[in-house]
């Protein structure tokens, strides 16, 4: 797997994927390899904020200030969470 740090920069993969929001969670169909992903509340913020690229750091202090959660703590699930994106062709590191 990649080695990811706070400063490594994460985008979106758009095309091949098809979106909605229902209830304000994000709901994906991967055409290429026909799954769907059914996002909870901060996988819906991760997701909705990588329509630009972002580091990973940027991330982490994004969901601190929604859930007022630790940043180390933060850092970690967002690299454990974009690691699963990269291994299902759903974010890029640019």
């Amino acid at each position: 797997m990649t080695n990811l740090t706070t400063e490594s920069k994460i985008k979106r993969i758009d095309t091949g994927v098809a979106e909605t929001n229902i209830e304000d969670k994000v709901i994906l169909l991967h055409i290429e390899n026909g799954e769907y992903y059914n996002f909870n509340d901060t996988s819906s913020l991760l997701w909705l904020a990588l329509k630009e690229p972002k580091q990973i750091g940027e991330l982490a202090f994004m969901l601190t200030e929604k859930f007022e959660c630790n940043i180390d703590e933060c850092k970690a699930d967002v690299i454990t969470w974009i690691e699963d994106m990269l291994s299902k062709g759903l974010v890029t590191v640019v």
